[in-house]
């Protein structure tokens, strides 16, 4: 300990942050593991796969390389390690970043005739990326002990790099399959974008699957496009012409503008509407619903915060008290237009009935959409929510033009105090679900894509605009979620009095409501002069 505190005062900086940890060989370790992820997510970007499914084999690769660690060096508390600096932050900086290894592995998947030698040669100024070797010498440690069964993310990855498979190849992985026993109606209630890119899947999957009826309801608030009828119109030409166009819809999917009609004999309620319209909703169908059915809810954001004593309600649990059914939630790194057009993507669904889960897997999951499972559905759900208070912060670092070290801390620092606050609200939620879909993988496509990051960005480039003009300006008539969020969070810290535990959030709050400038943000939690 008196080393340790001697080298932290030797390091320690107010520009450069450093934290003390009793398990020096698992810091050094992630510094080399983090490479084989690098040369990942840069296949990704030579191969323009998109933030959904970049996200989600980052997430893949810092899960296994944390089992890696822990498989191969269990003593050495590498779980601890992964969610540190050493680990998540130093993994989103080589992989978003200008890291040797993963412009190197860009220009590979564009080009991969020319071999690593050559890449290099052009890339770098002398010598090879790190990660090449790094990626062989892992796999060739994993067959030593004939384990490459438990690392499908490695093998992968080696056998790209060494040829054996192409670049395009990176995303195809096993994927398990489950059976379900009884033949049932879904509903689908929303018809955005979003609901129409997983109506899409559901649609396929109930005309594949002899447990599902053919024909999948979509409800459509209805509405005219060039003289026509919105359900007309995706009910003849398989397309949603206003809110997802260019993409196919299956046959099988119907738009009716009756929501009564959608719900009746439904089984399974899929909800995936903007939250605004979710409390409305509830009251038109209340009493419609068959008393056995399954929800799942696929709506962003909805939050409802009790001033008085800190405690909030979800959608999830809203759907399942007004209607008195269960309620599951899927939630994960999910840009719509991506998983319409069938890129990569994950998302985790959080249900406490097993049997339900099975079911509703069976519905969702996909060989381009990948559905992990958990019972932790508040943890999920409140992961996709408080997403979007970080975003701010990414947002703020691109404005004020900080580097990818900067925004990588944030990025961590924010998954941080996301744990702790769901274990602050629901102790009983589980810490790993934050290195799922729902967690690590959105939070990384919110905070490099979204449109909280985006208007974040302008108000620090200009904060003496209002988040009124930012949003008209940039969204386009879509809603602001981030701002509006990071009130609710504050008066749910403030209330416990627990703002000193949660000094990144409280920061935002104040910048957001122009307390502090986005500047200060990173000075109070010990980043910049």
């Amino acid at each position: 300990p008196k080393v340790s505190e001697a080298l932290l005062e030797l390091f320690n900086k107010p520009n450069f942050a450093v934290k003390g940890l009793s398990f020096p060989l698992a810091v050094e370790l992630f510094a080399v593991l983090k490479s084989i992820i690098a040369v990942a997510a840069g296949f990704c970007d030579g191969l323009e796969m998109g933030h959904n499914t970049k996200a989600a084999i980052i997430r893949l690769g810092a899960v296994e390389m944390a089992k890696f660690a822990n498989r191969f060096y269990p003593e050495h508390s590498s779980k601890e390690a992964l969610t540190e600096a050493c680990g998540l932050t130093d993994i989103i900086a080589s992989s978003y970043g200008d890291s040797r290894t993963r412009r190197c592995a860009d220009a590979f998947a564009r080009e991969p005739s020319k071999g690593w030698e050559e890449v290099a040669k052009e890339q770098l100024r002398s010598g090879m990326p790190l990660g090449i070797s790094v990626v062989k010498m892992c796999a060739d440690f994993v067959k030593s002990y004939n384990a490459e069964a438990e690392f499908p993310f490695l093998a992968k990855v080696d056998s790209i790099c060494s040829g054996a498979a192409a670049p395009s190849s990176l995303t195809e992985m096993a994927i398990p399959r489950v059976r379900s026993s009884r033949a049932i109606k879904v509903a689908i209630l929303g018809s955005g974008n979003w609901g129409c890119a997983i109506a899409k899947i559901i649609a396929r999957n109930c005309q594949r699957r002899a447990d599902f009826q053919k024909r999948v309801e979509m409800w459509v608030h209805e509405e005219e496009v060039e003289g026509r009828k919105l359900t007309e119109i995706i009910n003849s030409d398989h397309e949603n012409v206003k809110y997802l166009p260019g993409v196919a819809l299956p046959p099988n999917l119907h738009a009716v503008p009756d929501v009564c009609e959608v719900v009746k004999d439904a089984a399974i309620l899929v909800f995936v509407l903007p939250h605004q319209f979710l409390p409305g909703l509830l009251k038109t169908i209340k009493g419609l619903v068959l008393p056995d059915a399954v929800a799942v809810s696929l709506v962003k954001g909805y939050l409802e915060i009790d001033r008085s004593d800190g405690s909030l309600r979800t959608g999830s649990q809203l759907i399942a008290s007004e209607l008195n059914v269960t309620c599951a939630v899927l939630n994960g790194a999910n840009v719509a237009n991506d998983v319409a057009h069938e890129h990569f993507a994950e998302a985790t669904l959080g249900c406490s009935n097993e049997q339900q889960s099975l079911v509703l897997w069976n519905l969702l999951n996909s060989q381009n959409f990948s559905v992990r499972t958990t019972q932790d559905v508040l943890g999920v759900e409140l992961c996709g929510g408080f997403k979007n208070v970080v975003a701010l912060a990414a947002g703020f670092s691109d404005g004020l033009g900080f580097p990818e070290n900067t925004k990588a801390a944030i990025l961590r620092r924010g998954l941080q105090e996301t744990s702790s606050l769901i274990q602050e609200l629901f102790p009983t939620s589980a810490p790993e679900t934050l290195l799922e879909s729902c967690g690590l993988a959105d939070l990384l496509t919110t905070c490099y894509s979204g449109r909280n990051r985006r208007c974040a960005q302008a108000f620090a480039e200009d904060p003496t605009k209002s988040w009124e003009d930012i949003e008209a300006t940039y969204l386009g008539g879509q809603k602001l979620q981030g701002p509006s969020t990071c009130l609710d969070v504050q008066s749910i810290i403030e209330k416990r009095g627990v703002q000193k535990k949660f000094p990144l959030f409280t920061a935002i709050y104040k910048a957001v409501t122009k307390e502090i400038t986005p500047e200060e943000v990173f000075k109070c939690i010990g980043i910049g002069a």
